[in-house]
């Protein structure tokens, strides 16, 4: 095995050429990217310690793998990131199998052979339960997830709708897509401090009626929770607030219909998505300075917005956040590194020059600015993907990082540019 046989790219490793049928992942990877190892035909696979995270479909088609040896901290597997793998061994305990490491041979739950049990039984070492685990087990009426838990994964309890009682351990730190979906029963989810991360579509379509947030939240994704309306909330300032009795302001999750100003809880760190959705007279926002995230479509359509100056701090602004915001004509970002979200500013006609900070540029991230005329990016940005400035006939100066990857479509119908690289 060497080292030439990997692709390893700010420590994800995105494939393997070679052709030893037990491999050994070199230290220092962090993570195991998408289909990294597919259809390699390896027998056993270790894991260093650096790696938190396996992609979706990592090892797919393995279909002679027996052994995966998983480090202790790994903190995230993603759904399908085994599928075909139909040798691979697994250890038992009560009707369920986990993958593990050298010390922890429960690590992992990855599958439940029984639906028909009303109440789990996780063994006490566990610290990720995979997806899919628990999902349609109709007759399950309770949940008590042990302590040492860390990870929720996709759709693990989709779809039980007899489940009405959730212990969630203080361990937890990531709850993944659609994880109680359509679980009609679950009438309360209270969350310890320590959540970071709550997936798309993690609660949808749940009964719940009593939610408890903790601040420690970093990320809330697309109708991860239910309504406001239908839940225990904390009204201020025309904005409507879930949270905990530590802090009831963490979530901003809707706001009175047709509001024309507001200045947000000083506490908030997560505004939800299409809060302020086609509001044609919000014209004043005030950020708070410890916001971390603006959701997908937070602010899309709200025509009169003509500035907004976000925080520093922020991590996220999501997909079409501020898309077709018309009116919208100065926007201070942030320095450090941010996410930026497919569309965020799109449609932004009246917007004629964005300086930002070390992110990569997202599809039609500034597509339709049909205003705009110069851009710039911080150093630190790896890409600029296809149309992201696309449309914009005006554009005429864009300065960029050296060594910035940009697509050949990224500036798509507009002319004359002139480049300079720092």
């Amino acid at each position: 095995m060497k080292e030439n046989d990997f692709t390893i790219i700010n420590g994800i490793l995105l494939g393997y050429e070679g052709e030893d049928t037990e491999v050994t992942v070199p230290d220092g990877v962090t993570e195991i990217g998408i289909s990294a190892f597919e259809g390699a035909d390896i027998k056993k696979i270790i894991l260093p310690e650096s790696v938190k995270r396996i992609e979706w479909e990592a090892f797919s088609g393995c279909d002679k793998l027996e052994s995966i040896v998983l480090p202790d901290g790994i903190e995230e597997i993603e759904e399908r990131a085994f599928r075909g793998c139909s040798a691979l061994e697994y250890n038992e305990y009560g009707d369920c199998l986990y993958l593990g490491s050298e010390q922890n041979p429960y690590l992992a739950l990855a599958f439940c052979d029984n639906k028909a049990f009303r109440k789990i039984f996780v063994h006490k070492d566990t610290k990720l339960i995979l997806a899919r685990v628990f999902e349609e087990c109709e007759r399950l009426r309770e949940a008590v997830i042990p302590e040492g838990v860390r990870y929720i994964g996709a759709s693990a309890f989709e779809s039980c709708n007899a489940l009405e009682r959730v212990t969630f351990p203080k361990s937890l730190r990531i709850i993944e897509s659609s994880a109680f979906a359509f679980c009609e029963k679950l009438g309360s989810v209270f969350l310890h401090n320590g959540v970071e991360k709550i997936c798309q579509s993690a609660f949808s379509c749940s009964d719940v009626r009593a939610l408890s947030l903790p601040e420690s939240i970093k990320h809330v994704g697309w109708d991860a929770l239910p309504h406001y309306s239908s839940v225990n909330h904390t009204r201020y300032g025309g904005g409507f607030y879930f949270g905990d009795s530590e802090n009831p302001y963490t979530v901003l999750a809707g706001a009175d219909e047709w509001i024309g100003s507001i200045e947000l809880h000083k506490d908030t760190k997560i505004i939800l998505d299409r809060v302020f959705f086609d509001n044609k007279r919000l014209k004043n926002v005030i950020l708070p300075k410890g916001l971390l995230q603006i959701g997908d479509d937070a602010f899309r359509g709200c025509e009169a917005l003509e500035k907004i100056e976000l925080p520093e701090g922020l991590l996220e602004i999501g997909e079409n956040a501020f898309a077709s915001c018309t009116a919208l004509c100065k926007i201070t970002m942030p320095k450090g590194r941010i996410e930026l979200g497919m569309g965020a500013f799109m449609g932004c006609e009246s917007l004629t020059e964005i300086e930002l900070p070390a992110c990569n540029v997202q599809s039609y991230a500034f597509a339709g600015c049909t205003a705009l005329e110069e851009a710039s990016i911080a150093k630190g940005a790896a890409y600029i993907d296809e149309v992201a400035f696309s449309d914009c006939p005006a554009l005429k100066r864009v300065t960029l990082p050296v060594g910035i990857r940009v697509d050949a479509e990224a500036f798509d119908n507009t002319e004359e540019l002139e480049f300079k690289y720092i």
